[in-house]
C-alpha cells in the first residue's frame, strides 16, 4: 500500500513495504530455504526462522547467526528473502533504504532475480540485477552488477559491474542510505542516494521478469570465510526501512531481438470453420517465421448488445498487445462500436489493418467475390452438366448474402433460356438441419425431384444430401448437388461435396505484399474463389481409398473431444466448492497430461496494474500464483514464445468472463491449429471461466457470512467486541494450548459522566467520548489481549501475559488517561473523559473461573468510581 512519499519525476508507483507490521508479510515474501553451499560455497544455511527475519522498530532485520558447539564446531544461519511467485516486474525503479553489517565473510544483497532461481542449472544465463552487494571486509566499497549470459547463447558469465566509493564521513554499517536501480530498455542504471555511479546496457537476451531478493551470506567465494573479529549480535544485520517500486508513465516501445512480431486476427467462434479455414491458410514459411498468429475470439453477437461492454474492455487489451497488423472479420463480429475500436487501435499504431466481409474506412477491405464464385458453380451445374431443372437452397430470407446468390442463380438460368420459377427457390437458414427438415417435408408431400440442387453454402448441401439419401435417392446417380464455401465438412461425405472455396494462396499473397509495406493502407481487393469438383457433381470418382484417414481423422477428434470434455468435467467438479482460485488452478496440470506439449495462461486483473498468473504451463512445466505489476507484455514468457524455435505459432487469447463480468484473460499456444484444436481452447476457456466464476462466487458468500458473523459480535460504535463477541474470544483464548500457564487478567471499565455529556452536550459528543476511551484501551492492549463495548459506558478488555498485572492497576489507569488526553478529538472539550477501570485475574488451566475474575473486576471498578465522589 502506497504510504505518503515521494515519487520520483516521471515515475508513477507500484508497490511497496514500509514493514510497519510486528512480522514479515508472507503474502508479499517467501522466506527461502538452501542448504549450505548452495550458492557460491556459502557457509550459511538460509533458513525460515524468527532468530534469523523478524521485525524490529518498523524495519525487517536479517540477522547471521553463528552457533559454536563444544567439539569447536560452528554452525552459520541466515535469512533470504524473495517475492518469487508473488511480484514479479519487468523495468522500473527499484529503491530500498537499507543497513547492512560489517565484518570479513559476510555478504549482503540487494537483487533482482529471475522467476526460475536455479542457480546450480540456469545462472548467470537466467540473469540478476545485484543492485546494492557489499563485502563486509570492504566497508564503504558498493558493488552494482549485471549478471547475465552470452548473447550468442553460448553458456558464459558475462559481468557488467561499477563500484563506487562511498564518503569517509559515513558508513553502510552504521546508516541507513538508499540504494536503487533504473532499469530501462536497453539501459540499467544503478545509484546510492540519488548519486549515480554506474550504468550499463541491458543485453539482448535478458528477455526474464524478475524478483526481489534481500539477503545476508556468510562466506563463500568471494568474502571468504569469517574471523575471529566477525561480530555475530542483534545489532550487525541487515535493517530494511522499506522498498519501493516505480514504473515510468511512457516507456518507449520495446525492443526485442531475433522476435517474431505479431499478427492479430479478431473473429468469433459463431462461425468456427471459416474462421478456422483461414486461419490454417496462414500457416506457411514466409509468414510463421516472422509472425506469430495472435487470435482474439470476441463474444458471439446478440441483439441486446449483453456483452457490448465486456467486448470493448477486450479491444482495450488488444491494444496493449502490441501487433504489427491486425486482421478484423467484420461479419463475424458485427457490432460496429467494437469494429471502429479495433480499426482505431490500428490506426492509432500506425499498423496495418484489413477487414474481411464488411467494408470500413481507414483500412484495406478484403472483399470475398461470392457472387463471382457462386456464378461458376450454378454455370457449372446448367453449362457443364447441363441440367434444365435447378433448385437452389437459399439463407435467410432477406439476408444480403442470401439474396445475392438469389439473383446470381436467376441470372444464369436467363442466359441459359431457363425461366426463373420463385417455387423453386427454397430457404435453410444457411443450416444443415433447417436444410434437412424443408426438403424432407416436400418429398413427403409429392414434390418433383429435380436435375440439380445449388446450395448457397455447404452446410445447407450436407443437410439436402442427408435428406436425399433418407427416401433412397442417389448423389449423383438420380440427383445432382453442389454447396459453396469450402468447409472441411464438405469432404468428409459420402459423396464428397462440390463446392467453392476463396482463393487462399492470393489472399495470403496480399497480406504478406501489405505487411511487408507495414504501415496504414486504404484499399478494395477482391477475393476470387476456386470451385473444387468432386463425386456429388459426379465430376470426380468416389474415393473409397481416402476413408480409412477420413475415419481415423474423425476418430482421432472424437476421442480427444471425449477426453477433454472428461478431464474439464472432472476439473470442475473438483473446483466446484472451493473459494480460492489459486488453490482451484493448483492442480489444473494434472487435467493437460495429454496436451502439455501446449503453451496455457490463466491471468486475473486485480487491483491497479496487478496480473495475477494463477496458472501457467508449457511443455510439462507449470507455475502457479505469481503476480506482475504493470508488465510489459501481455504473458510473462512472451519473448521466448516470439522466437522462431519456440514451438509456438498461434497464441489464442479469451476473456475469462461469466456473462458481462471480465475476470482477465486466457491464452494458448500451439505450433499448428486444427479446427479441434481451436473447439479445445473454447471449452477449455469455458471451463476456466465457469471455475473462476464459481470459486469468486464462493468467496464472495463466505465474506458476506464472515462479514456478518463480524457484525453480529462488534460494536456498531466503536469496532470493539460487543458482550457476545467478547466472551466467544474470552472462550477461544482459555482454550488454546499455548495459553495454558498464562495470566489472564480482565478488566472491566465505566466511562465516567456520559450521562452528563450526553446531557449538557449533546449525544454527538457522547459518541465522540466513548469513541475516545474505546481507542485508549484498543491502544493500550495493543496485540497483548483484545477489548469490547457492552453498551453504553460499560467497557472490558483483556490482557494475557506470564506475570499478574493486578498490582499495577493504578498504572494502567494512568496510562489509558493519557492516551484519552493526547486525543485530539477531545482535547479542548468543556467536558473530560475519565474512566473508572477495575480488574481480576487467575491462571489458565483446567479450574480458571471466568465468572468469578469478571465479578471481582466488577467490584474494583466500582471501587474506583466511589473513591472519586
Amino acid at each position: 500500500m502506497k504510504e505518503d512519499f515521494n515519487v520520483p519525476e516521471g515515475f508513477e508507483f507500484i508497490w511497496n513495504d514500509e514493514f510497519k507490521g510486528d512480522a514479515l508479510s508472507f503474502a508479499e515474501w517467501n522466506q527461502e530455504i538452501h542448504d549450505k553451499g548452495s550458492f557460491f560455497n556459502e557457509l550459511q544455511r538460509y533458513v525460515a526462522s524468527e532468530t534469523n527475519i523478524y521485525a524490529r522498530d518498523s524495519k525487517l532485520v536479517i540477522r547471521p547467526v553463528k552457533e559454536t558447539f563444544e567439539d569447536g564446531s560452528v554452525k552459520y544461519t541466515s535469512g533470504r528473502i524473495s517475492t518469487a511467485g508473488k511480484h514479479v516486474f519487468r523495468y522500473g525503479r527499484f529503491e530500498a533504504r537499507v543497513r547492512v553489517p560489517r565484518g570479513k565473510g559476510l555478504r549482503s544483497v540487494f537483487s533482482l532475480s529471475t522467476g526460475d532461481h536455479d542457480f546450480g542449472g540456469r545462472w548467470p544465463n537466467n540473469g540478476e540485477i545485484d543492485i546494492m552487494e557489499f563485502n563486509g571486509s570492504e566497508p564503504g566499497i558498493l558493488y552494482g552488477s549485471l549478471h547475465s549470459g552470452a548473447d550468442d547463447g553460448a553458456d558464459n558469465h558475462v559481468l557488467q559491474q561499477g563500484i563506487y566509493k562511498m564518503p569517509s564521513d559515513t558508513s553502510p554499517s552504521d546508516d541507513f542510505h538508499t540504494y536503487a536501480c533504473e532499469w530501462d530498455p536497453g539501459v540499467i542504471r544503478f545509484y546510492c542516494d540519488d548519486i549515480m555511479y554506474f550504468s550499463c546496457s541491458e543485453p539482448k537476451n535478458f528477455t526474464n521478469s524478475l524478483h526481489l531478493v534481500f539477503a545476508v551470506a556468510v562466506g563463500g567465494d568471494w568474502p571468504g570465510d569469517p574471523d575471529s573479529d566477525t561480530i555475530f549480535d542483534e545489532n550487525n544485520v541487515m535493517e530494511i526501512d522499506y522498498i519501493r517500486v516505480f514504473r515510468r508513465t511512457d516507456y518507449p516501445e520495446i525492443k526485442h531481438v531475433n522476435r517474431r512480431k505479431m499478427l492479430g486476427v479478431c473473429g468469433v467462434w459463431e462461425d468456427a470453420e471459416n474462421f478456422n479455414m483461414f486461419l490454417r491458410s496462414l500457416q506457411c514459411k514466409e509468414i510463421l517465421d516472422r509472425y506469430v498468429i495472435t487470435v482474439f475470439t470476441l463474444s458471439i453477437p446478440s441483439p441486446t448488445e449483453d456483452h457490448l461492454e465486456a467486448d470493448m474492455r477486450f479491444t482495450s487489451f488488444i491494444d496493449t498487445v502490441g501487433l504489427s497488423g491486425l486482421i478484423i472479420f467484420g461479419e463475424m463480429i458485427k457490432n460496429e462500436k467494437v469494429i471502429t475500436r479495433l480499426i482505431g487501435i490500428a490506426n492509432r499504431h500506425n499498423i496495418p489493418v484489413m477487414m474481411f466481409e464488411k467494408y470500413m474506412s481507414h483500412c484495406v477491405n478484403f472483399n470475398l467475390d461470392y457472387a463471382g464464385g457462386f456464378e461458376q458453380m450454378v454455370r457449372h451445374v446448367v453449362e457443364h452438366h447441363g441440367c434444365r431443372e435447378v433448385d437452389m437452397f437459399a439463407g435467410f430470407r432477406g439476408n444480403p448474402f442470401s439474396e445475392e446468390r438469389i439473383n446470381v442463380y436467376r441470372k444464369v438460368l436467363e442466359e441459359n433460356g431457363i425461366p426463373f420459377e420463385e417455387m423453386r427457390v427454397h430457404y435453410g437458414d444457411f443450416w444443415d438441419a433447417t436444410a434437412y427438415q424443408v426438403l424432407s417435408g416436400l418429398m413427403t408431400s409429392g414434390y418433383k425431384l429435380p436435375q440439380a440442387f445449388v446450395c448457397a453454402n455447404d452446410s445447407m448441401a450436407i443437410g439436402v444430401c442427408d435428406a436425399l439419401k433418407k427416401h433412397n435417392v442417389r448423389i449423383p446417380e438420380d440427383c445432382i448437388v453442389t454447396g459453396f464455401d469450402g468447409i472441411w465438412k464438405s469432404n468428409f461425405r459420402t459423396p464428397a461435396i462440390t463446392t467453392c472455396e476463396p482463393d487462399y494462396n492470393f489472399l495470403r499473397d496480399k497480406i504478406i505484399e501489405i505487411l511487408n509495406k507495414g504501415t496504414c493502407q486504404e484499399d478494395d481487393i477482391s477475393v476470387g474463389y476456386k470451385m473444387i469438383c468432386r463425386h456429388s457433381c459426379n465430376c470426380e470418382p468416389d474415393d473409397n481409398e481416402k476413408w480409412p484417414v477420413i475415419v481415423s481423422d474423425l476418430n482421432e477428434d472424437n476421442q480427444d473431444y471425449f477426453r477433454h470434455i472428461l478431464e474439464m468435467g472432472r476439473f470442475i467438479s473438483r473446483t466446484i466448492s472451493m473459494s480460492d482460485v489459486v488453490e482451484a488452478s493448483a492442480d489444473l496440470q494434472s487435467y493437460l497430461w495429454l496436451w502439455k506439449e501446449q503453451y496455457y495462461f490463466i491471468g486475473l486483473r486485480e487491483d491497479g496494474e496487478c496480473i495475477h498468473a494463477i496458472f501457467e504451463g508449457h511443455n510439462g512445466e507449470y507455475k502457479f500464483d505469481r503476480k506482475f505489476f504493470n508488465m510489459p507484455e501481455v504473458l510473462p514468457e512472451l519473448g521466448a514464445l516470439l522466437e522462431v524455435d519456440s514451438g509456438v505459432n498461434y497464441l489464442l487469447f479469451k476473456q475469462a468472463k461469466a456473462r458481462t463480468e471480465s475476470f482477465g484473460y486466457i491464452a494458448t499456444g500451439m505450433a499448428e491449429i486444427t479446427l479441434r484444436s481451436e473447439q479445445r481452447f473454447e471449452e477449455f476457456s469455458l471451463f476456466v471461466s465457469a471455475m473462476i466464476h464459481s470459486v469468486i462466487n464462493n468467496r464472495q458468500l463466505i465474506n458476506a457470512n464472515k462479514e456478518i458473523e463480524r457484525m453480529s459480535e462488534s460494536d456498531y460504535l466503536t469496532g470493539l467486541y460487543n458482550r457476545r463477541g467478547f466472551m466467544q474470544e474470552v472462550s477461544n483464548c482459555i482454550g488454546k494450548a499455548e495459553n495454558k500457564g498464562l495470566w489472564f487478567t480482565m478488566f472491566s471499565a465505566d466511562l465516567d459522566g456520559l450521562k452528563n455529556i450526553n446531557d449538557y452536550y449533546g449525544h454527538n459528543e457522547g459518541d465522540l467520548a466513548i469513541k475516545s476511551l474505546a481507542n485508549a484501551i484498543r491502544l493500550y492492549v495493543g496485540n497483548n489481549g483484545f477489548c469490547a463495548r457492552f453498551g453504553g459506558d460499560e467497557f472490558a478488555f483483556v490482557i494475557i501475559g506470564s506475570e499478574p498485572i493486578s498490582g499495577k492497576i493504578n498504572h494502567i489507569r494512568e496510562r489509558i488517561s493519557e492516551i484519552i488526553q493526547a486525543d485530539n478529538s477531545v482535547s479542548g472539550k468543556r467536558y473530560r473523559v475519565k474512566a473508572s477501570i477495575g480488574c481480576g485475574e487467575g491462571i489458565i488451566d483446567d479450574n480458571i473461573n471466568i465468572d468469578a475474575i469478571a465479578h471481582i473486576a466488577d467490584v474494583e471498578m466500582y471501587k474506583d468510581k466511589y473513591s472519586k465522589r
